[in-house]
C-alpha cells in the first residue's frame, strides 16, 4: 500500500472533476478516489491550493478584497472534503487515532498549498479546527508571507507572525516551493516540523529554487522530517520524458545526503496541473507505482526498506508530527 503526500483533488474537483469515479482517459487524467484504490494507495496529503489571483485583480482590488477572495477560495476547496467525508468516501485524518492504512476508505491529511486562504495569523485556529494539519507559506509565485522559488524574496514580516501561529498549534511546515531565503530564515526561526511534500534533488536540476538543495535536505533529515518523489516528468529530467531510473537517481542521492534511507517517500503530485503522460514512462497511474517498488529491489532496497518508501516513512512521520486525540 501507499501513502502520496501531494495530490491536489479539491483543485481538480472545482475545476469540473468527479473524484468519486474512474478516470476514463487515463492518458488525460488519472487522479481520483477509484484510481487511488486501484493503486492501492490508502492515505493522502489532500491539498487546499489556491491559484493566485490574477494580475487583473492585483490592479484592480484592494489588499481585503484579494485576501477574501483566496480565503473563499480556500473555504470551497475545504467544502469538497467535508462533503466527501459527510457521504462517505474519505475520512479527513485529525489525529495520530485517525491514522488507519487497513480503513475501507481513503484517508487524507489536510495541506494547505499556498497559505493565501489564512487572511491573517488570528484565523490558524479555526484551519486548525477544521482539519488542516501542514502548511506551505505560499506557491511558485510567492505570496504576502514568503517569496516562492520563482520570486526570491524572504519571509515578510507578515510571514514570521504566521510561523509563529502555526507553531503554536504544531501545523507541519512545508518546503516545497518556498525561495531558498524564505527557506532559510523558516528553519531558523522555527523548530517546528518541516517536510518538503512534492520535491526533487536540487543536484539534478542546478539552479532550480523549485528543487531541495542538499543543504536543506540535510537540514529536513536532522530534524526527522521527509521529502517527497515529484512524479512530474520536467522535475526529474529536464530534456526528455523521464524513465523510472530518473525516479531512483532522485530517490538514491536524497537518501545519501540524509544518511538513510527513512526520510523519503512519495509525494507524486499527479495531475497537479500536468496530465500523466507528462509523468515518468511506465509510472503514469497510481496502479503502476509498483514499478518503482521493483526498481528500488533492483538497486538494492531491502523489502523493508522499499516499504518504508512506499508508506512506513510517511507513518513514522506522522505519528510523530500529527497532534493525539
Amino acid at each position: 500500500m501507499w501513502i502520496d503526500a501531494h495530490l491536489d483533488m479539491a483543485w481538480a474537483a472545482v475545476q469540473g472533476r468527479d473524484l468519486t469515479s474512474a478516470c476514463r482517459d487515463r492518458s488525460k487524467a488519472a487522479l481520483s478516489l477509484p484510481d487511488l484504490a486501484e493503486g492501492q494507495v490508502n492515505l493522502v496529503f489532500a491539498t487546499i491550493f489556491t491559484e493566485p489571483p490574477s494580475a487583473e485583480m492585483i490592479a484592480t482590488q484592494e489588499d481585503q478584497a484579494i485576501r477574501h477572495w483566496c480565503h473563499e477560495a480556500g473555504r470551497q476547496q475545504l467544502g469538497v472534503y467535508e462533503q466527501l467525508e459527510q457521504d462517505g468516501h474519505l475520512r479527513i485524518v485529525r489525529s495520530t487515532d485517525d491514522l488507519n492504512l487497513e480503513s475501507d476508505c481513503l484517508s487524507i491529511v489536510l495541506l494547505m498549498e499556498g497559505a493565501d486562504p489564512i487572511r491573517n495569523p488570528d484565523e490558524v485556529s479555526w484551519w486548525f479546527e477544521h482539519g488542516v494539519r501542514m502548511v506551505g507559506l505560499t506557491w511558485a509565485m510567492g505570496s504576502r508571507y514568503a517569496g516562492g522559488n520563482a520570486q526570491g524574496y524572504p519571509l515578510t514580516d507578515e510571514g514570521r507572525h504566521l510561523v509563529e501561529a502555526l507553531d503554536a498549534h504544531h501545523i507541519v511546515h512545508d518546503l516545497s516551493h518556498l525561495a531558498d531565503p524564505a527557506v532559510e530564515q523558516l528553519l531558523t526561526m522555527s523548530q517546528g516540523h518541516v517536510i518538503a511534500s512534492h520535491s526533487n534533488a536540487r543536484h539534478f536540476i542546478p539552479g532550480n529554487q523549485r528543487h531541495i538543495q542538499d543543504a536543506h535536505i540535510q537540514e529536513i533529515s536532522k530534524r526527522d522530517g521527509m521529502v517527497g518523489l515529484n512524479l512530474f516528468s520536467q522535475f526529474l529530467s529536464p530534456n526528455r520524458r523521464a524513465k523510472i531510473s530518473d525516479c531512483v537517481d532522485h530517490i538514491t542521492h536524497i537518501t545519501s545526503v540524509m544518511g538513510d534511507r527513512s526520510g523519503c517517500g512519495l509525494g507524486s503530485d499527479l495531475d497537479g496541473g500536468f496530465e500523466p503522460t507528462e509523468m515518468p514512462e511506465g509510472l503514469d497511474h497510481p496502479s503502476k507505482y509498483s514499478a518503482l517498488s521493483l526498481a528500488l529491489a533492483e538497486h538494492g532496497w531491502s523489502p523493508v526498506e522499499i516499504q518504508g518508501f512506499e508508506h512506513q516513512n510517511w507513518m513514522r512521520f506522522l505519528h510523530m508530527a500529527l497532534p493525539s486525540a
